[in-house]
């Protein structure tokens, strides 16, 4: 936690995630005054923690630019700012453990009854991933976190977050239950079937990360949301394609090691996404 020193005024504390978009923003420059106590400022170019924050401003292209693979932060500096958002806010940890645990769940009835399973994975998967990265994304830009109001903007959305769902999370809801077992026994071809399929699932999560919250937060119509996320991960290059494949894996590798590791991974690559997609697609006014 950080203090903000206005003259004889202090400020704060701020959270990791509230610093870097206030130096994003410019409210807070390297000659900022900040302390780590509330009690001694230095400038804020100074403190080792913000270095990178301050490179990865410095080195990124003016907005006429465009949004190219520079923009991108790397794959530490985002892990790094999912961490702290773990951290910080411990009660999304628990949302997100309960959010993954019934994830799983349904990828067993996939398995048993696949009409009720792709039903389940259709209908709640999408909406509750917007909601809980909806609420993230609030809480990444300073805004008031309103549940009701999370919940009217998913619900005014859910003709559009039913069919995200089936497309970004059955697939890999299969995977999941075919390479753990959770139908049976499978044949060695029937697990090379599941690894393959996994490794496309991984991309597809990839490709469409940003879709549910363009969709809540933009207002975006399924297609639109889809085409929009897929078009900004692939003009981000090389680079900005294996940092999301990074956080999709991290979680992937998490629900095959049966859910408890999702408790860290998920709030971790949900703070890292947000952080991208603010980056992105940053908030209009």
């Amino acid at each position: 936690m950080h203090y903000l020193h206005k003259g004889s005024n202090v400020e704060g504390p701020f959270d990791q995630v509230a610093l870097l978009r206030k130096v994003k923003n410019g409210s807070i420059t390297q000659e900022t005054l900040l302390s780590r106590d509330g009690k001694t400022p230095m400038p804020a170019g100074e403190m080792d923690e913000l270095q990178s924050y301050f490179a990865a401003e410095d080195s990124a292209p003016s907005p006429s630019a465009g949004h190219d693979a520079s923009q991108a932060p790397n794959f530490t500096q985002v892990l790094r700012i999912g961490i702290s958002f773990l951290s910080d806010h411990t009660g999304i940890t628990v949302s997100a453990g309960v959010f993954l645990l019934a994830l799983f769940v349904l990828s067993g009835l996939v398995a048993y009854d696949f009409l009720v399973g792709f039903l389940a994975v259709a209908l709640l998967t999408g909406p509750a991933m917007a909601a809980f990265s909806f609420y993230a994304l609030r809480l990444f830009r300073g805004q008031t976190v309103d549940g009701g109001f999370i919940v009217s903007k998913v619900k005014s959305s859910l003709l559009h977050l039913i069919p995200t769902g089936a497309a970004m999370f059955l697939l890999p809801s299969v995977c999941v239950d075919l390479l753990l077992g959770g139908s049976g026994p499978h044949s060695a071809a029937v697990a090379l079937i599941a690894v393959i399929l996994s490794v496309i699932s991984l991309f597809i999560l990839t490709f469409f990360i940003f879709a549910p919250l363009l969709i809540v937060d933009r207002g975006m119509g399924f297609m639109a949301a889809m085409r929009a996320s897929k078009q900004q991960v692939f003009r981000g290059g090389i680079d900005m394609i294996s940092i999301v494949f990074g956080l999709v894996v991290m979680n992937f590798v998490g629900a095959a090691l049966l859910i408890l590791p999702l408790l860290v991974t998920v709030p971790v690559a949900v703070g890292g996404l947000v952080h991208l997609y603010d980056r992105f697609f940053p908030y209009e006014l």
